[in-house]
């Protein structure tokens, strides 16, 4: 009932458009079913170049005092959405500003939920404050290379110096 509006498959009133909760659009399109049958079909070779990525970044990034890279847990795997850097909380926003202007496109990482007026909690909880404010989304698009990696990590290198 979610997915399509609210409507309840089984409506015992029988009448049309009769919506029972609020509800969503979030039915699927013959086309959007079509791109993501093809997509799944290609998602081992897109994990394995993200998780190149990842390990390209590491390596690059391993040095750079001030910067923490994702660890390693045994019980999961990253696929890396996103590759996200923690950097000193007073350095962050330098770091975006002095990538941008060398066009490297990054983004803070998203608010703690607790911080948005929707779900606002007086709730302390600062271990998410503390990721919210450090953390940075750096490029991860499926074409960077080897060369791109390096001059991003040697542009973060220079932000924090």
């Amino acid at each position: 009932m979610l997915k399509d509006m609210g409507l309840n498959p089984n409506n015992p009133t029988k009448r049309k458009y009769w919506f029972e909760i609020v509800g969503y659009n979030y039915r699927m399109t013959n086309l959007q079913a079509a791109i993501g049958a093809a997509q799944v079909k290609r998602i081992d070779d897109r994990i394995e170049k993200r998780l190149w990525m990842a390990a390209t970044y590491n390596k690059y990034l391993k040095d750079i005092p001030g910067v923490v890279t994702h660890p390693k847990m045994e019980w999961a795997k990253n696929v890396y959405w996103y590759y996200t850097i923690l950097v000193p909380a007073k350095k962050r926003d330098k770091v975006i500003d002095d990538l941008e202007k060398k066009n490297i496109e990054t983004r803070p990482t998203f608010y703690p939920i607790q911080k948005l007026p929707v779900y606002r909690k007086r709730l302390p909880l600062p271990v998410s404050d503390d990721l919210g404010a450090r953390g940075i989304n750096l490029p991860s698009g499926p074409s960077l290379t080897e060369e791109q990696i390096k001059y991003i990590a040697d542009c973060i290198r220079e932000a924090l110096a």
